[in-house]
């Protein structure tokens, strides 16, 4: 998946940022239904699959000195696999989702990796 691979790029620092971003996004319960009913009737499971784990080897960037010193409070953590995650589940179910619910979800990754990069200007 192209996202994750744009992950592996991302300065750690940022990424952490975009997490936290993420979470605070306003009206997040009806957007995360919706990404939960695609997910669940309209995406294959084999792809949520390869893409929660494409999220978890991303996350093994931090696992250095530098991940560790910028992850060592669970306060700078406590969102950033479930907001990766849930933006790169966006991602895979965009074309099942309004555009307005795929802007909440992914909101705080837009500035690292702008959507044009990811499916052109359609």
């Amino acid at each position: 998946m192209l996202f994750v691979a744009y992950l592996q790029e991302l300065p750690l620092h940022l990424w952490l940022h975009a997490a936290r971003t993420n979470h605070g996004a306003p009206n997040p319960a009806d957007a995360d239904g919706a990404l939960r009913t695609a997910l669940r009737s309209l995406v294959a499971p084999a792809d949520v699959l390869e893409t929660r784990n494409g999220v978890l080897a991303a996350l093994q960037r931090f696992d250095s000195p530098e991940g560790r010193w910028l992850t060592r409070g669970r306060r700078s953590t406590q969102y950033l696999r479930p907001e990766t995650e849930r933006a790169a589940l966006a991602v895979l179910a965009r074309k099942h989702i309004t555009p307005e619910q795929f802007a909440t979800l992914y909101a705080g990754f837009e500035p690292l990796v702008p959507t044009a990069l990811l499916f052109g200007l359609d």
